[in-house]
């Protein structure tokens, strides 16, 4: 077995039926890129792709045993798909996700982080949360995000606290 052909390289990207249910469009160098909000009780499909896209992020940090996607996704949480359009029959594909958990204690007021967020590699560093930070700001209010965090998402939050 070559090293590219290691299960690790293996994406398979799940696919959507077209809908017109996101709340964020933005065009990247590869197309449109949907941001597309996920209930707390999800079709299996969206559920599943949900789930795949934080195996994968699991998988990349080294962390996959913490990441689950729909379990115990309460009320206060909000999740994302992020699609594209297929080439060959328009499907809606699924490139990414993120999750944001609300977090209750007894002894102070309660937070809101993004707990991981995952795009495919072919679509980072093309302003696809660049563009999406401002709708989550507005929609989310104050957060902090999870750790781990990559380089690249080390600098893309030191930017954004800048610009904030």
């Amino acid at each position: 077995m070559r090293a590219h052909e290691h299960p690790f390289f293996d994406l398979r990207m799940p696919t959507l039926p077209q809908t017109a249910d996101g709340v964020l469009e933005t065009d990247t160098s590869l197309g449109v890129v949907f941001l597309r909000p996920i209930t707390n009780k999800p079709p299996k499909r969206r559920r599943d792709a949900l789930e795949a896209m934080a195996h994968y992020f699991g998988r990349e940090t080294g962390m996959g045993h913490l990441y689950s996607a729909i379990d115990g996704l309460d009320d206060g949480d909000h999740a994302y798909l992020f699609t594209t359009y297929g080439e060959v029959d328009f499907q809606q594909v699924v490139v990414g996700g993120a999750i944001f958990r609300r977090h209750e204690f007894t002894d102070h007021p309660p937070i809101l982080t993004l707990a991981w967020i995952w795009l495919h590699p072919y679509l980072r560093r093309r302003g696809i949360l660049s563009a999406c930070w401002p709708y989550f700001r507005k929609a989310h209010g104050q957060f902090t995000v999870d750790e781990p965090h990559s380089d690249a998402m080390e600098a893309f939050l030191a930017r954004a606290t800048i610009e904030a």
